[in-house]
């Protein structure tokens, strides 16, 4: 998914958020899971490209869908209950509003995956660590599965 439809998305679902619980840490962690966790991206495109920081070059590789690795660690379920028992045990806002960003993000990509590229509807496989571990993140063997 484009960095601007993250960016659309997330800006109304952190201003409601605030609206009704006036946290910070809500908010900011809503930011953090529903467009920094983006940043992930960056490991297969220095893989594919080589390690230089062009972010015109970044957003082009993420668009294009042509990564050979899928590596993305911050999109992964798993990390879905780790942020959970982090707001048990310390009560902070910021693991709430990481996970609700990061659910909507995962959300949203899962969409792009069966509009844009045609995968099927279980695709959803691939935002799971464990998935793609078991296929050495490899992009062509991942793909073999859900398209």
């Amino acid at each position: 998914m484009k960095l601007q439809h993250h960016i659309i998305t997330t800006l109304p679902m952190a201003a409601i958020s605030f609206g009704l619980t006036r946290s910070w840490g809500g908010l900011i962690g809503i930011f953090i899971g529903g467009i920094l966790i983006d940043i992930d991206h960056f490991i297969e495109f220095w893989h594919d490209q080589g390690s230089t920081i062009n972010l015109k070059a970044f957003i082009q590789f993420g668009n294009s869908g042509l990564s050979t690795r899928l590596f993305i660690l911050f999109h992964s379920f798993e990390l879905i209950p780790l942020l959970l028992i982090g707001f048990i045990l310390t009560n902070n806002q910021l693991f709430i509003g990481i996970t609700l960003g990061l659910i909507l993000h995962l959300f949203l990509d899962y969409a792009n995956l069966v509009s844009r590229f045609g995968y099927r509807w279980y695709s959803i496989i691939v935002f799971s660590f464990i998935f793609r571990l078991c296929h050495q993140f490899q992009a062509n063997r991942i793909i073999k599965v859900i398209k």
